[in-house]
């Protein structure tokens, strides 16, 4: 009985023992990770567009700007994964990023770039593209991405608000994903026009028309009655008669050559 008592003890001995010196070499090996220094950094751009508005320098370049260091000559235990990603999701070129170390000291940077769908023709100041949630996007150097352009007179979109529903800047908002999410429409549009009733026209790539979409109301409507007109309303090339083409009408499109 009393060997019994003696072998549990021993056992219960070694297992603390054992775990202790677990424990001891974990903390040397993080101790050593940690004094460790990055081999390199590798970047992954990820854009819905074939034209890519950053590239891997530009990703680098705004981390060391904002970060006051080139912070791949850090050792690990000074890196900051959090931070690093959390400026760069304050991009406005960038939706999402997920940042990551690997076991063989690779810093992994995968960046989700926002997608333009609309350029503004900002008289007073540089152009920028919005993207689908109404967020501004600085041009770029690297690219420019092929959406439609928005020209005229929209004094009266205040462009910081865009999601507010009932608001110019919100129809046209939602008019421009429409155009950007239909195929055939987003090759077929080259500019949103507002006039200065406030009146949409919409400019093609092809031809000289001019679709006068009217106020932004019975919006799916008017895109389909487009469609149509374009694929099948016209045989030929007879529709490059019409100068402008009235989508206003409920039911009907008008042509017209004057």
């Amino acid at each position: 009985m009393i060997d019994l008592i003696k072998n549990r003890k021993v056992k219960r001995y070694l297992i603390i023992l054992g775990t202790v010196g677990i424990m001891v070499l974990l903390y040397f090996s993080i101790m050593k990770k940690s004094s460790q220094k990055l081999a390199t950094v590798n970047i992954d751009i990820v854009a819905t567009d074939e034209a890519k508005l950053l590239e891997d320098v530009d990703v680098l370049n705004y981390l060391h700007r904002v970060l006051g260091q080139k912070f791949e000559q850090q050792k690990l235990s000074g890196l900051d994964l959090k931070k690093i990603e959390d400026i760069l999701d304050e991009s406005n070129f960038i939706s999402k990023s997920e940042v990551y170390v690997t076991s063989n000291n690779i810093l992994h940077i995968k960046c989700f770039l926002n997608e333009p769908i609309i350029r503004v023709a900002n008289k007073s100041k540089s152009d920028f593209y919005i993207d689908s949630t109404g967020n501004a996007i600085p041009l770029s150097k690297r690219a420019a991405a092929h959406v439609p352009m928005l020209c005229g007179n929209f004094s009266k979109i205040d462009f910081t608000k865009l999601d507010k529903e009932g608001t110019l800047g919100n129809e046209v908002l939602v008019l421009s994903k429409k155009i950007h999410n239909d195929e055939f429409l987003n090759a077929l549009v080259e500019q949103i026009y507002i006039n200065d009733n406030q009146k949409i026209i919409l400019i093609p790539k092809v031809g000289n028309q001019k679709l006068e979409f009217g106020k932004l109301d019975m919006i799916d409507d008017k895109l389909e009655k487009i469609k149509i007109f374009y694929k099948t309303g016209m045989t030929g090339s007879g529709w490059r008669k019409f100068n402008t083409i009235n989508l206003e009408w409920e039911g009907q499109v008008v042509g017209s050559s004057s």
